[in-house]
């Protein structure tokens, strides 16, 4: 664990540097049981806030949020990369982008769904992941990996950062959608049509194939889109802050 970071000092930010739908709501009321003021917004006011959450509709977090200067400006501060299985990610994405694509006065980011729209999303994961894990092996006390799939990362987490543990799940993926698109006033319809749901699924088997996509489980780096070298020598160097992680490392 970073030997600076300390909860209880404001000037120790927490940035969640993952994309959206990889339980930043959970993780905003978290921090809101544990009274520290936490921002769940496309706005990131750093002079408000300690923790930070939810990079919105962006193809790169790294555009709009800058974890290099974030740590010159507050040293003390940790980055925390919520992930989780790609698959589940680009399902439960794209259930979310219908219901914000339907809904009158919503982006129309991630409406509708297409294979080349996939595989740029997990393109863009890919290429953000490696910039990302290439820049923190180098400061490895100042990253944390959580992975929203497994069963106790909510522990895990709050005995990283000295939270209090709350069981929080706030906006818990459904069949059609989540607790967040489906609070949204009356709807004629509740359920996604299951011919979206099918080009849902066609697209995402479709975005697998074009880019030889074998295992579509992994919550860091996907293989047959990063060099055998580098994938390798970012993984053994993850081993070294292991226990800042809970993600299963594995190397080629």
């Amino acid at each position: 664990m970073n030997n600076e970071f300390d909860i209880s000092n404001f000037e120790s930010k927490v940035f969640f540097i993952g994309y959206n739908k990889t339980a930043t709501s959970t993780i905003h009321q978290l921090f809101n049981r544990n009274a520290i003021k936490s921002a769940h917004s496309r706005q990131w006011k750093l002079e408000k806030f300690q923790a930070f959450s939810d990079t919105g509709d962006i193809l790169n977090p790294k555009v709009r949020y800058d974890y290099e200067n974030y740590l010159r400006l507050y040293p003390q501060s940790l980055c925390v990369l919520n992930t989780r299985s790609l698959d589940g990610w680009l399902n439960s994405r794209c259930r979310h982008y219908y219901w914000r694509g339907v809904h009158p006065g919503k982006t129309d980011f991630g409406y509708p769904v297409d294979r080349d729209m996939i595989k740029l999303w997990v393109e863009n994961r890919n290429n953000y992941y490696v910039d990302l894990l290439r820049y923190f092996v180098d400061y490895p006390a100042k990253l944390a990996i959580v992975d929203i799939d497994g069963n106790n990362w909510i522990r895990f987490l709050c005995d990283l950062l000295g939270l209090e543990y709350h069981n929080i799940r706030a906006n818990k993926s459904q069949a059609h959608g989540d607790l967040y698109t489906h609070n949204w006033g009356k709807r004629e319809i509740t359920e996604i049509p299951s011919d979206y749901l099918n080009l849902i699924k066609e697209s995402i088997v479709g975005a697998y194939d074009d880019l030889k996509i074998m295992d579509y489980t992994s919550s860091l780096l996907v293989e047959s889109l990063t060099d055998n070298d580098e994938h390798r020598n970012i993984y053994e160097r993850l081993n070294t802050i292991k226990h800042n992680i809970s993600v299963k490392l594995m190397t080629k």
